[in-house]
């Protein structure tokens, strides 16, 4: 059988992890450090028990999926960098084969809408059937007797066949722990609420928030692993399945503690150059209950808020009501963002929470204003270049524009750094997406800083002048 990895997306605010002064101004020598370990521990390869290479054979591509079907991971299948591939990186942008070959195709759907045709999912969601076409496996390998895993050429998507139920398990947690073990080690911690002991002092918010919603200690955590066989009906089966998982995690951390090329980069800057601690039962309970308590804050009130939008319906009718509704919970909720206005006002102003208005602004405020916002909004019809756009975009921030304007839309399709809108519906659904999806923000804002930079500044315009008297001089 084959068991594939779903789709990882990360909660709307994320999760970052932050790293003290001292350790960001040591990340270099320590990665440094690592590179010159890594040349002399290269013989240490010849020490690590083989892979074996007889697991099970792969099935044909496509075979038990129901014929196939896609999805898209914007950081990319490989979220793994040892010490020297980071230090690469921090030194000149170097990327690792398959970290960042979905973004752009995630980046791009945005553009595609409205109007996106069936027949264009494949530019923006890549082939996720089970199995490799023929001639597409860039690698096969066997971690356990058990289990085979074949990555594609295209993503390095791992497929796991076990040849048995243990064998994929156990595929699964090795394949996890090579892309993303360092990650999995943040979740871990951060679900006990000991981020700041891991990764340093900064994190201590986060830490707090999780222990109001998840006050687990480590004898909960044990409580809770050692009842699973007893409280569910296939308890038994999913003791043994997280002990599958777990000897995958922790097979691969053994390799990588004989192999520094198998571990992470990260650990070498927070001071922890031996890597992890094995797995064990307790960090699947600690990480699910971060996971819970992510969801469990973004919840609840479910009945009550249903009950709110059946008096809408009756008293508005179910197309205003629907409007009416997104209105009242907006209003209600702490994370939607503000709306500030900047300049002249045009029409009077909004009684409502969360719309400010700032008037005239020096100019350095204004683009730190500007510089600081998630989205430029420009609603005018009738703009004939939009300087405060260009500006916007100048600074990296990503714009939201009318569609009835035609000068707007077109610095938006052209920069690949805003969005439009035709109506209320659109114009919400944009702006969620620019608050919420930070990658596609960030990736904006570069598109457009590029954009101001190619077109509009002064070398740019310059030139554009020189060619016209060259040319008007030459008639």
């Amino acid at each position: 059988m084959e068991h594939r990895r779903a789709v990882e997306r990360d909660d709307r605010r994320g999760l970052r992890l932050r790293l003290g002064l001292g350790q960001r101004l040591a990340l270099g020598a320590a990665l440094v450090g690592a590179a010159g370990a890594f040349a002399l521990a290269a013989p240490a390869n010849a020490q690590l028990p083989q892979l074996p290479g007889s697991g099970p054979a792969p099935q044909p591509y496509q075979a038990n999926d129901g014929g196939g079907f896609r999805d898209i991971l914007p950081p990319g299948t490989r979220g793994h960098y040892n010490a020297v591939e980071l230090a690469a990186f921090l030194a000149n942008g170097t990327t690792v084969p398959h970290c960042c070959d979905q973004l752009g195709m995630y980046r791009d759907l945005v553009y595609a809408t409205p109007g996106l045709k069936a027949a264009d999912i494949r530019k923006y969601f890549k082939d996720s059937s089970f199995g490799v076409r023929p001639g597409n496996a860039e690698r096969t390998y066997s971690p356990r007797a058990d289990v085979t895993i074949v990555r594609d050429k295209a993503f390095g998507v791992p497929h796991i066949y076990g040849k048995n139920r243990d064998g994929a398990m156990f595929g699964l947690g090795y394949a996890g722990a090579e892309d993303r073990l360092f990650f999995m080690d943040v979740l871990r911690h951060a679900g006990r609420g000991q981020l700041s002991s891991f990764a340093g002092g900064s994190n201590a918010a986060m830490d707090a928030e999780q222990w109001e919603v998840a006050p687990y200690t480590e004898a909960d955590l044990e409580r809770q692993a050692e009842q699973i066989p007893r409280m569910i009906a296939q308890g038994a089966i999913i003791r043994r399945d997280v002990d599958n998982y777990i000897a995958g995690i922790n097979r691969y951390i053994a390799e990588a503690r004989l192999n520094p090329t198998k571990l992470p980069g990260e650990y070498a800057a927070i001071g922890r150059p031996q890597g992890p601690d094995n797995w064990k039962r307790t960090d699947l309970i600690a990480t699910a209950s971060l996971v819970g308590g992510i969801f469990g804050r973004g919840g609840g009130n479910e009945l009550a808020w249903s009950e709110v939008a059946d008096a809408f319906d009756d008293r508005f009718g179910k197309r205003r009501a629907r409007q009416v509704f997104g209105d009242f919970r907006a209003a209600e909720d702490p994370a939607a963002p503000d709306l500030v206005l900047i300049g002249n006002l045009a029409m009077p102003l909004p009684q409502e929470k969360g719309v400010r208005y700032l008037g005239f602004l020096p100019e350095s405020e204004k683009a730190a204003a500007l510089a600081g916002a998630e989205a430029v909004v420009c609603p005018s019809p009738y703009e004939s270049l939009s300087i405060v756009l260009l500006e916007g975009l100048a600074l990296g921030t990503p714009a939201l524009a009318s569609a009835r304007s035609p000068v707007l839309v077109e610095h938006c399709r052209r920069s690949r750094a805003g969005l439009w809108y035709h109506d209320r519906d659109e114009f919400v659904e944009a702006l969620d997406l620019l608050a919420t999806e930070e990658p596609l923000r960030r990736a904006m804002g570069d598109n457009g800083r590029a954009y101001v930079r190619r077109h509009y500044s002064w070398e740019a315009v310059l030139d554009r002048y020189r060619a016209l008297i060259e040319a008007v001089a030459s008639a």
